[in-house]
């Protein structure tokens, strides 16, 4: 009688334990080709070679983790079947089975988790073998770090090497010139670069892009580009290198950043990309061929915003022009600060009127000019503080017989100029103002400013500023009070007209109406803005019965635009109604409050980096390129304090990398040693 399985003749010669009964020899051979893990056994069974290594380890063993049929192809038990095409598909079908498809999961982790095993076994060898070079090489490592953190010269390397070396720590022989300092400030710039970057990769974290364009010191234009994203939920602010700028136009401005991006691995796969901001240049913001709106032309759901820290200084020097009495006393103390600032004599005589007067200088600066509000505030409040000292020393001027009729006259109209009522309270009117300025000033400047808190920010000053015109500001009462009480301010007589009080107030109405005018119109409620809002429990209303549904559209709409399924936008309404409670924010209300801490508000951060670009290309190394520069700004910008920085990491890349270590050999033309002149040896 026939068995079950028919059974195909074989060629003589051939094994029969080579290839199950159901098929031939060719035909096995041919089914392995694109099914390498197919075997078979000494019975002549099919078997799974995958599966049988998984099972061997005692992974899928319990019960409902396997379909019917596939652990008979991990143990080489499968049942016979009538022909090779009904074989063929039985395995077929365990191929396509969750259950060989979970083997093959499980058996890749496990050779990559051998990978990773050896790997590291491996540097742990290394690490071992080499570590007097790893220690001597940290310590060079630590230095040029600190060069390049401190903004010393790569010359002041080898001089700062020689000191340990004195204080009898060891530090090899090697590494020890300015261009081995710049290697290394470039080496350990780009590996921070790439965490950077990996980073953002592997956690798929939404980033934002804000830049600006300025010409250093050797007049190379560059762009400044700095990175803002999540890193444990909080939303930081990387500097992420300086781009040359060949042409400035909008269209090679762009190029230029997204070659950058690109180079660094930003490709246009990443789709994280949300936001843009810069200062309110044409080039950058220009409504028709802007950098921002060739931006947003190719990437669409990228947010475009326009510096609110330049916006806050546009406000404040657009209310100036309109108000002629202060730009009058811009120009008044844009003259002190020329009488002081350019004549030696002028500021021993202030000083020495300060010592007189007991008074503590501060600098008068220029206002209302290119720098920020704070240094406006900061100016006035050096005029006021300074009146008694400047005032004695304009009087003494006035009658100096040794100066020119030309200046005693100068030195005369100023000293009459100060004596004014009207100027004295126009000052301390204008540091209360410029005090509020400067509040929201400083909050734009900040990397935690966001869209959530701008708005109630921005209506904060404008209420305060309201009150300001309606009433009398804390440096404004002191001066009124004080010339009621003896007509005079720090001590010092001051002369009043009838009509000064009305003009006085006329003045006031007008500068603090105009201030608000043109915060309102430079700072337009967009829908971004007026919907994040409402995460903000400062722009909440106190009725109970509005509360309830207060912001549920507006977190619709936030929601639906950040991508969010219509499932995660009902649960992040219902977190919104618990944290209007008082109830901590759920898991997906704080995933869109992070979201949206993500968006730039502010490029503040640009001007600090061009000042920081400042402190390393000075005068005296004016030659430095781009490149090096923006290693330098990477490590001084992005590092950390030298005494929490760990160099392992960065040693160790180097040396695998092929670079020398700090105990090779020296090869090639010694140094020469530095000698003492001989009027030095008098010292020795």
């Amino acid at each position: 009688m026939p068995s079950q399985a028919s059974t195909i003749d074989q060629p003589e010669g051939v094994e029969n334990k080579q290839f199950p009964k159901e098929c031939s020899l060719e035909q096995f051979k041919s089914w392995q080709k694109l099914r390498p893990w197919l075997s078979v056994t000494a019975n002549r069974n099919v078997k799974c070679t995958i599966c049988a290594e998984v099972g061997s380890l005692g992974v899928h063993t319990q019960i409902g983790q396997h379909g019917e049929g596939d652990n008979s192809f991990a143990t080489g038990s499968v049942n016979p079947a009538k022909n090779a095409k009904c074989l063929l598909k039985k395995i077929d079908r365990h191929r396509k089975s969750q259950y060989h498809i979970s083997c093959e999961s499980v058996l890749k982790q496990k050779q990559k988790n051998a990978l990773v095993s050896g790997l590291e076994i491996a540097q742990s060898l290394f690490e071992e073998r080499e570590k007097d070079s790893i220690e001597a090489t940290e310590k060079i490592f630590r230095t040029a770090y600190e060069c390049a953190h401190s903004q010393l010269s790569f010359a002041e390397h080898s001089r700062l090497v020689t000191l340990q070396q004195r204080n009898g720590v060891q530090c090899g022989d090697l590494l020890q010139s300015d261009h081995a300092c710049a290697n290394i400030v470039e080496h350990i710039a780009k590996q921070m670069r790439s965490e950077i970057t990996k980073h953002i990769i592997e956690q798929k974290t939404t980033f934002a892009v804000m830049i600006d364009e300025s010409t250093s010191c050797a007049n190379d234009q560059s762009l400044i580009v700095y990175l803002r994203t999540l890193y444990e939920d909080t939303a930081c602010v990387y500097f992420f290198g300086l781009v040359a700028v060949e042409q400035a136009t909008a269209d090679a401005i762009l190029t230029s950043l997204l070659n950058f991006l690109h180079v660094h691995g930003l490709t246009d796969d990443i789709l994280q990309l949300v936001g843009f901001c810069s200062d309110g240049a044409s080039t950058m913001m220009g409504r028709i061929g802007g950098v921002a709106t060739l931006l947003q032309k190719k990437y669409d759901k990228v947010q475009i915003f326009h510096c609110m820290a330049h916006r806050m200084e546009l406000a404040v020097k657009s209310a100036v022009d309109d108000v002629n009495i202060v730009s009058n006393f811009r120009l008044f103390v844009d003259s002190l600060y020329k009488v002081y600032s350019m004549s030696p004599k002028n500021q021993r005589g202030l000083e020495a009127a300060a010592q007189q007067t007991n008074v503590h200088l501060l600098k008068v600066q220029k206002v209302f000019d290119v720098r920020w509000v704070f240094s406006s505030f900061i100016s006035v409040k050096a005029l006021l503080r300074d009146f008694e000292a400047l005032h004695v020393h304009f009087k003494h001027a006035a009658s100096d017989m040794s100066r020119t009729s030309t200046e005693r006259s100068k030195y005369q109209g100023l000293l009459t100029k100060m004596k004014a009522w009207l100027f004295v309270a126009e000052a301390a009117m204008l540091k209360d103002a410029l005090r509020e300025l400067k509040n929201l000033s400083l909050y734009f400047q900040r990397d935690s400013a966001s869209v959530v808190d701008a708005m109630t920010q921005i209506k904060v000053a404008q209420d305060r500023l309201l009150a300001l015109k309606e009433t009398e500001g804390k440096s404004l009462k002191k001066v009124v009070s004080e010339f009621k009480a003896t007509s005079k301010f720090r001590r010092v007589d001051i002369c009043t007209n009838d009509n000064d009080q009305v003009k006085f107030n006329n003045l006031k109405l007008q500068f603090h109406q105009s201030l608000i005018d043109n915060i309102c119109r430079r700072f337009p409620a967009t829908t971004l803005l007026q919907a994040a809002e409402v995460l903000n429990p400062q722009s909440w209303p106190t009725d109970v019965v509005q509360l309830a549904l207060f912001g549920d559209t507006e977190i619709s709409q936030l929601s639906k635009s950040l991508g969010f399924s219509s499932v995660d936008i009902a649960d992040i309404i219902f977190e919104y109604s618990t944290f209007k409670k008082g109830c901590a924010a759920g898991q997906k209300l704080k995933k869109l409050m992070n979201l949206l801490s993500v968006y730039p508000i502010s490029s503040a951060v640009c001007e600090r980096g061009f000042s920081q670009m400042n402190l390393q290309q000075t005068s005296l190394r004016n030659s430095l390129c781009v490149e090096t520069l923006s290693s330098l700004l990477m490590i001084s910008v992005n590092g950390p304090p030298l005494v929490h920085w760990n160099p392992r990491r960065y040693v160790l890349s180097w040396l695998q990398a092929g670079h020398r270590s700090a105990l090779d050999k020296i090869t090639g033309v010694a140094r020469k040693p530095h000698e003492c002149t001989l009027s030095q040896k008098l010292f020795l």
